[in-house]
């Protein structure tokens, strides 16, 4: 550095380790002293007894809790020595399982728990202050006798944690977990051999054992390295380790494995185990959860509704706090009220989530296999056991939940570590469909805005230009899981708007197509001058009929598969978007909250290499209006005819809302036949997709309808680029 040139890596590292005090030892002893187990342990114990109070199902919800942690559920053979990964998401209750058993009477083996870092991101962690900040200390102190050693200047090979020799020095971490324990006075550096006869057979958890990133960093330093060195010390202990976080396998156990020469090859007495979400205990309500959850689906929702082994038990909670505090009086209105309250406090606190697993999620083929990275960086879950998918899809084989099959032993701790028969680095994640977790897109959703100040439309040229540089692969993922681009974005920005509310609606969806739209539904249909002079009678009615035909259709909607269903009572609060096949005759199905099976939707999506227009449109049209629908949204590039003609000619009284390229409102154009009666409530009808195509025969030609056509211009990207590659074949037609 000094000749001008770049600090060596060795340098770097220690300038990263340089801490305050002149004397890092002396600060570690002054750390020792602050630092007690059992307060520890008691301080974490009430936070847990507090987070599990309560009674569910007639037995104390922290009984009913402790009979599902895995962890206390794991038995310990003689003579085995258990290297354990909980790997799950954000929010599915592993800290939770981890201060448990740390904190639980019914273990007592030696047991410490800390984090890999000085993140303290939730309230369970905050009793951990202390002693992580006193066993981080002390590795960083390790690593500075480390880079100063002769070894280490010897073989260059030593610079990397995985090469280290384990008694080439005495350690500081060793010696601060002996006197944790009990095992030594002071937190004096000690010998493995040593160590070993004091803390043999003790439990270290480790939790948010996650890398963060940090191009900055010497590897030395990193926090992967950091959990590498841990992992191979515990080895050496013969002590039990268990590291959480949500990607403490799939990422990163490749990469602490290899290199591991004295681990390589069979090892009889260490087993590798990863406990899954399957494993982890299900949603358990306190008794307001349930008072809310009754008000929102009926006493007898639990067993039809939602399934508490599929929802995350953090989001839940927290769309039932907004939900709890949220001043509507209509459920539906309440529902959306606590998505964007809720919302807005996860993406706070999962500062990592990414917009394009976000993006991802409202995908109606996201429920296929997708890149490891939405474990950590969005709501997905591990995907150890499920085939690949396969047209027919193959059937699921997924364990029963907390069965023995939902912990998964791996084989192999070199380059070719595998779970379950299948390589780490061909494991992948998936999201749980929305039929069985509601709450998800609920709380993802965010009241219409899920990517904050982004449109939608923003994103999706984000990820197209993410996507050809692969430097996220949350994004790679969003471009390749729907085939058609345009009908899974029209799916994504319906979807989502549907959640800002009613009078919100409209402009959010015009903000989604990357228009600046500001009034509300009633202000965009007011009936114009010439509209009301003509229909004086009919003026009062048209605006009601359309308002409630958007409210009640374009509501709390959930994507979900043709082949997907609602349970009943769920359809109380939420919708469905419905991706439909090309034997339905349209591109995606609406099914609005709700009792009454009048208000449903039909959507269509055109992505031409020229205009859509003259008999060409009139089929489109047909197509789209034998559905028999309230509602229907047609999307297209862009369009040559005057659709006002065709509607004149029909026989109902249309509300038509357009939409069109650089345009940052809405033109509403009404289409009243006179003397059009309102409209008869009719008989309710069962629920479901098949019976869209038979929604005709239940509405006379004298109903109001709605048509929304949203055109977006034969030059907006991602889209402009397929057409152009379809111009140059010929410019035949391109449905993509």
């Amino acid at each position: 550095a000094e000749a001008g040139g770049k600090p060596d890596e060795i340098g770097r590292a220690k300038v990263q380790l340089l801490r305050a005090t002149e004397d890092p030892e002396a600060g570690l002893h002054r750390l020792a002293k602050t630092v007690s187990l059992d307060e520890t342990r008691d301080s974490l114990r009430q936070l847990v007894e507090a987070e599990l109070d309560g009674i569910y199902d007639d037995i104390p919800r922290k009984t009913k809790f402790e009979q599902s942690n895995p962890i206390l559920k794991f038995q310990v053979q003689d003579g085995q020595t258990y290297f354990l990964l909980l790997e799950a998401c954000s929010g599915s209750g592993k800290s939770l399982c981890a201060a448990n058993f740390f904190t639980s009477s019914r273990q007592s083996r030696k047991c410490i728990y800390f984090l890999a870092g000085l993140e303290f991101t939730q309230k369970l962690y905050e009793p951990l202050r202390s002693i992580t900040s006193f066993l981080l200390t002390a590795l960083d102190l390790d690593l500075r006798n480390l880079l100063g050693s002769s070894a280490l200047k010897d073989d260059p090979k030593m610079l990397k944690p995985t090469h280290l020799d384990l008694d080439c020095q005495n350690w500081y971490f060793l010696g601060a977990l002996s006197f944790l324990v009990g095992g030594s006075s002071s937190a004096v550096a000690t010998s493995v051999a040593n160590a070993r006869s004091e803390l043999k057979g003790m439990f270290l958890l480790v939790d948010e054992a996650i890398p963060i990133p940090d191009s900055g960093q010497c590897a030395f330093v990193s926090r992967l390295s950091k959990l590498v060195l841990i992992r191979r010390l515990m080895k050496q202990l013969e002590a039990h380790l268990l590291f959480l976080g949500t990607n403490t396998l799939v990422l990163n156990f490749q990469h602490i494995a290899q290199g591991e020469d004295e681990s390589r090859g069979s090892d009889e007495n260490y087993s590798i185990q990863c406990i899954t979400h399957k494993a982890l205990p299900p949603y358990l309500p306190s008794k307001g959860d349930l008072a809310v959850l009754q008000q929102l689906f009926g006493e007898n929702f639990e067993s039809n509704v939602l399934r508490f082994d599929a929802v995350n038990p953090w989001l839940t909670r927290k769309l039932i706090e907004a939900f709890k505090s949220a001043t509507p009086e209509d459920s539906v209105d309440r529902l959306q009220c606590a998505s964007t309250s809720a919302g807005a406090v996860v993406a706070s606190a999962k500062r990592g989530l990414s917009i394009y697993s976000v993006y991802c999620l409202f995908q109606i083929a996201s429920h296929e296999d997708l890149c490891q990275a939405h474990l950590s960086r969005g709501f997905a879950k591990l995907n150890v056991w499920r085939p690949g998918i396969t047209h027919p899809p193959a059937k699921s084989i997924l364990p029963l939940q907390r069965s023995d099959t939902s912990v998964v032993v791996s084989s192999g701790i070199s380059d070719d570590l595998s779970v379950s028969g299948k390589k780490v680095g061909n494991l992948t994640c998936r999201f749980e469909s929305a039929a069985n977790d509601p709450v998800t897109i609920a709380v993802c959703a965010r009241g219409g805005r899920p990517f904050g100040p982004k449109s939608a439309l923003e994103v999706l040229q984000e990820i197209h230009e993410e996507s050809r540089n692969l430097q996220d692969p949350t994004a790679v993922d969003a471009r390749k899981r729907d085939g058609n681009e345009l009908e899974s974005f029209v799916g994504v920005a319906i979807a989502i708007a549907s959640w800002s509310g009613s009078e919100d609606f409209l402009r959010t969806l015009a903000f989604h197509f990357g228009s600046a739209e500001t009034r509300t539904v009633s202000q965009i249909i007011s009936l114009d001058d010439e509209a009301q002079e003509q229909q004086k009678t009919r003026t009062a009615d048209a605006l009601s009929d359309a308002k409630e035909i958007l409210s009640k259709t374009m509501r709390n909607l959930l994507p979900l598969n043709v082949n997907e269903k609602l349970p009943q009572n769920s359809m109380k609060v939420f919708g469905a978007y419905y991706r439909s096949t090309d034997q339905s005759r349209r591109d995606g199905d609406i099914c609005g909250p709700g009792p009454d099976d009048s208000y449903r939707g039909a959507t269509e999506q055109k992505n031409y290499s020229r205009s859509l227009s003259g008999t060409h449109l009139k089929t489109v049209l047909h197509k789209l209006f034998d559905v028999g629908a309230r509602l229907s949204i047609l999307v297209v590039s862009q369009l040559d005819a005057k659709i006002g003609d065709f509607l004149q000619a029909s026989p109902f009284s249309w509300c038509y809302l357009y939409l069109g390229p650089r345009q940052d409102s809405w033109k509403c154009f009404w289409y009243l036949k006179t003397g059009t009666p309102a409209p008869e409530r009719r008989p309710k009808r069962r629920r479901g997709v098949e019976s869209v195509q038979d929604q005709k025969s239940a509405f006379s030609a004298q109903d109001l309808r709605l048509l929304v056509v949203i055109e977006f211009g034969l030059a907006t990207a991602p889209f402009a680029s397929m057409k152009r590659a379809d111009a140059e074949n010929g410019g035949r037609h391109s449905t993509t």
